[in-house]
């Protein structure tokens, strides 16, 4: 691990050796001397031994290779502006289900009823470690990452011709920053090795982000530690003391306005993207770039959750809350709400054809905050529910063995957009009840209030319940 004064350190040493004058900026051709390389010709496109990732898509360059047009910053954000997703399907990311987190228990304090915060950040290393099978890795709701490996493929002049390749592994990872709308970025390149021969070049990056709605009038401002870094650096410097040595950036974001038709328009809720472009000048030709893969993330001034984490999250990946079944304060709720997403026993009314939603990789919950319970469902729920237990468990339901004082225990829960009042009787979806002890109830509400807030689950979010030993 790099302290930040070594960087500094690294990164000016790196500076005065730079053999020409680098003005401020992107990189530009007259950036590197040319020079003839020396080696073996390797055929183009030559494949790196195995290493994690190899199996992807990498990200390709050329130094000094056949002209092509490489777009500017300002063009490769026009670009992705035009694939990004629009609407609903921006906004619901997580309908391919394709990403999923999950909160332990463990990050829960049941003496103080508060989790641990802020959530643990990602670091570069564990994400290597997450990222061999899928490229992102979301450790949870405000800490995503990625892996993509990086091809240069080096020519040698004039008639270019392959004379060798060069592979780094780029890993990027994103945290949102605690009580602000800002996400911190860092990005690092790993040199995995070289064949053949490689070309003088300079190699720099550059991390824009931007607005990923246009219908929403939002702003994001990206701010890299070392600027230099988007000027660039000697090729040899990437293959040797820049080699994993992290560098990072700092976005901020603002949304002012919103469609007057949007639900949420008190909560101001934006979405952004960003955009890791890498660029290479090599023998006084124009530079070439290539764009990491990027995702989403969306950030709110919703009063009604914690800030703890800050006020963005990466809203592709589906939360997921964990309960125990073998808990001491809440095992019997949890008990409960396994039973039904199994289809009993002992749970009402019979679950006969139907099912409940929320279990892992399924249909989700989704929440319904009390303030856009404009038609009262979630008191309705509570009284259907009641009504439930009465029917099925006897009228004196609340008195258990021994006299310890019981509740009706619902799943889903009354706060989601699938509670016993919203039921469809015509779908497969249904609702369960069943008498617990007023304490487990009431620790299992409590855990379940401060989870929504601390994970910044807003109202029409998704989520599982996933119910553990």
């Amino acid at each position: 691990m790099f302290t930040l004064s070594r960087r500094k350190t690294v990164v000016a040493a790196v500076a005065l050796a730079l053999a020409v004058i680098i003005p401020a900026g992107d990189l530009t051709a007259n950036q590197v001397a040319v020079a003839a390389p020396t080696g073996t010709p390797v055929p183009a496109g030559t494949p790196a031994p195995d290493e994690p990732g190899t199996d992807r898509e990498p990200a390709r360059l050329n130094a000094g290779g056949p002209d092509q047009h490489s777009p500017s910053r300002e063009e490769a954000i026009e670009d992705l502006l035009r694939q990004v997703p629009k609407g609903d399907d921006l906004y619901h990311l997580h309908r391919d289900r394709k990403y999923k987190v999950s909160t332990h228990p463990s990050e829960y304090d049941e003496q103080s009823g508060t989790f641990q915060a802020p959530a643990d950040d990602v670091g570069y290393e564990e994400c290597e470690e997450n990222t061999e099978v899928e490229q992102f890795w979301f450790k949870n709701r405000f800490n995503l990452c990625m892996t993509q490996e990086v091809e240069v493929a080096h020519y040698q002049l004039p008639n270019p011709v392959p004379v060798g390749h060069s592979y780094f592994e780029a890993t990027v990872i994103a945290t949102s920053v605690p009580g602000a709308q800002d996400i911190r970025f860092g990005i690092r390149l790993r040199h995995l090795r070289d064949i053949g021969t490689t070309v003088p070049a300079v190699m720099g990056i550059t991390l824009d982000c931007f607005n990923a709605d246009p219908s929403r009038t939002s702003t994001c401002a990206a701010e890299a530690d070392e600027p230099a870094l988007a000027v660039g650096y000697p090729f040899s410097a990437w293959q040797g003391v820049l080699s994993g040595l992290p560098f990072g950036f700092t976005t901020r974001t603002t949304t002012t306005a919103v469609p007057g038709t949007d639900k949420y328009a008190a909560e101001l809720r934006g979405y952004f993207s960003y955009l890791f472009q890498i660029r290479i000048a090599s023998q006084g030709l124009p530079p070439n770039s290539t764009a990491l893969r990027h995702e989403f993330w969306r950030c709110d001034s919703a009063q009604y959750v914690y800030n703890t984490n800050g006020r963005c999250v990466f809203h592709h990946a589906i939360p997921s809350i964990q309960m125990s079944a073998t808990s001491t304060t809440m095992g019997k709720s949890a008990s409960f709400i396994r039973d039904a997403q199994n289809g009993g026993p002992n749970v009402a009314p019979i679950l006969s054809g139907k099912k409940v939603p929320g279990r892992f990789g399924e249909s989700e919950l989704h929440r319904l905050y009390k303030a856009y319970d404009t038609n009262k469902k979630i008191p309705a729920s509570r009284r259907k529910i009641k009504r439930t237990c009465r029917d099925y468990f006897a009228s004196n339901y609340t008195r258990g063995p021994g006299g310890i004082k019981m509740e009706c225990d619902e799943y889903p829960f009354a706060t989601t957009y699938e509670n016993a009042a919203l039921v469809d009787p015509q779908s497969v979806w249904n609702y369960a009840v069943r008498p617990v002890p007023r304490t487990d109830n009431g620790a299992a509400g409590n855990y379940y209030g401060e989870w929504l807030s601390r994970d910044r689950i807003l109202d029409g979010d998704p989520f599982y319940v996933i119910i553990t030993p």
